[in-house]
């Protein structure tokens, strides 16, 4: 399947190089035609996943109806969606969040060449000044969780950072998307201080209940008071757009 569509976006010899290079080495790096330096994987990690979700799948690519300015990119992980979302709108400053510090420097080595994208190497939360630890529970690279106790299985400490919080780091009024794909942390993210919904359009969620049980519930309960519809569906990744946006 993976070569199917990676030969259908890239072309025959292109996307089988893509392909080999991808399932067969244990560190590859992939140059695709449309960025403009190489993704680079590590050995072992299960980003692999996330790149098919982000460029093979075409998980994000919705029909904005819009250009994105602003965006927040919450649980950036090694930085995909943030590659994806500079190639889609050059112009568009990103504030990416990632708790994990592995991550964190894998996102910087992948977006060094970005200009527009601030890390910040933290977790998304409905209050600052918090420390959580970040969780190894057996979901891979890409789905490090973040909890109050660590319950033995922490591999980081890191603080919380609100979205407000990151509005003011970034001089914004507004906000034009926030991805969230933050592994069960949305729960309690859209528990309480929402008046950052009132001036985002578009938010594009991935819901965790599988990993942390009665995280969804907080989360509609929010979107539906905040007038959040739900506008399309890609694989995980629904968006949600304000009426009358």
């Amino acid at each position: 399947m993976y070569w199917l569509l990676l030969k259908q976006r890239y072309g025959l010899w292109v996307g089988t190089w893509l392909y080999i290079r991808f399932k067969l080495l244990e560190r590859p790096t992939l140059k695709l035609p449309d960025l403009e330096r190489p993704i680079a994987f590590r050995k072992g990690m299960s980003e692999r996943h996330a790149f098919a979700q982000v460029f093979i799948h075409r998980e994000y690519d919705f029909e904005w109806g819009m250009e994105l300015g602003r965006i927040i990119d919450g649980g950036a992980n090694v930085g995909l969606a943030t590659l994806y979302f500079k190639e889609r709108f050059p112009q568009a400053r990103i504030a990416a969040v990632e708790p994990h510090p592995g991550n964190a420097e894998a996102f910087r080595g992948n977006t060094v060449h970005l200009e527009g994208v601030e890390l910040f190497e933290a977790a998304l939360h409905s209050r600052s000044g918090e420390t959580l630890a970040v969780t190894d529970e057996g979901y891979g690279s890409n789905a490090f969780m973040t909890r109050p106790d660590g319950a033995g299985k922490a591999v980081a400490q890191v603080a919380t950072v609100t979205v407000p919080d990151l509005m003011e780091r970034m001089g914004w009024q507004s906000l034009d998307l926030i991805k969230l794909d933050i592994e069960g942390g949305e729960g309690v993210l859209f528990e309480e201080n929402l008046d950052w919904m009132d001036v985002t359009r578009h938010i594009v969620l991935e819901f965790h209940e599988r990993m942390m049980e009665g995280s969804s519930a907080p989360v509609l309960a929010a979107l539906s008071a905040k007038g959040f519809l739900v506008a399309d569906v890609r694989g995980e990744n629904i968006l949600f757009r304000r009426a009358g946006e």
